[in-house]
């Protein structure tokens, strides 16, 4: 129940992602209060409709050569410029160690559960992304 991308230069798969619908829902108390505030007119919603990135990996021999960075910044293009669906938000759940790639790649963590999880949920807001691939 996704889509997923290949990321090829000449012959070599330098890496790939998926991405699947999901939503920030008003149930999930932490989440959504991170949310409601960058959101107008928040009591009106019980949800918002998101995007979640399943999965995103580089072969070992790309690492470290910025492709990553690149992926997501077409992701964060994708659905700003061919948003079909509505989604604001770009989901993801990091590894623990790759928190600090997200982190400089502008999400922010979503909720504040400081339990012993593999992952840390994580959110991208689409509204204040300024593409750097051109149009």
């Amino acid at each position: 129940m996704a889509v997923s991308y290949l990321l090829e230069v000449d012959e070599d798969i330098v890496g790939f992602f998926c991405v699947s619908n999901d939503r920030i829902c008003k149930g999930d108390t932490d989440k959504w209060r991170k949310i409601k505030d960058s959101v107008p007119y928040p009591k009106r919603r019980n949800s918002y409709p998101a995007v979640k990135i399943g999965r995103l990996a580089i072969d070992k021999k790309f690492q470290r050569g910025g492709f990553g960075n690149r992926m997501l910044e077409y992701i964060k293009y994708l659905f700003l410029k061919n948003n079909k669906t509505g989604c604001r938000f770009l989901l993801v759940d990091a590894y623990l160690q790759s928190v600090n790639f997200y982190s400089k790649n502008g999400f922010v963590e979503l909720s504040n559960d400081k339990s012993d999880k593999d992952t840390k949920l994580m959110y991208f807001d689409l509204n204040y992304f300024r593409p750097s691939i051109p149009s």
